[in-house]
């Protein structure tokens, strides 16, 4: 019996060990063929060049969704003329920030797009 699970145990080994090495990755072709008026032309790619494209793509699209950056909304209530402003309020939509002038107590709303336009 402990000879039959041995056998068993050193036949599981080896076929194991024999499909292991022979998974590889597969990379695709970087040249392609592209036919057209002017004939057969090859195309060599960069993948390189092209990975860079994509991130540059998703950091534009998260810029884009960033949003109005709540220091940027302070920043531009002081130039307004606000002192010590603070955020009052902050939602999806709008950033309202609180601040004190020569008249008292001043509220200025900024949608919260990018570049923080006053509402």
């Amino acid at each position: 019996m402990l000879r039959l699970v041995s056998s068993c145990f050193l036949a599981a080994i080896v076929t194991v060990g024999t499909f292991v090495p022979s998974v590889t990755p597969v990379r695709a072709q970087d040249m392609e063929l592209q036919i057209g008026p002017d004939g057969v032309r090859p195309i060599i790619r960069d993948r390189r060049e092209e990975e860079r494209r994509r991130r540059l793509r998703e950091q534009e699209r998260e810029d884009f969704r960033a949003g109005c950056d709540p220091d940027q909304a302070l920043d531009e209530a002081r130039d307004a003329g606000l002192r010590r402003p603070r955020i009052a309020r902050m939602n999806d939509r709008r950033i309202v920030v609180e601040g004190r002038t020569d008249d008292g107590m001043e509220r200025m709303t900024f949608a919260n797009r990018p570049g923080c336009p006053e509402m």
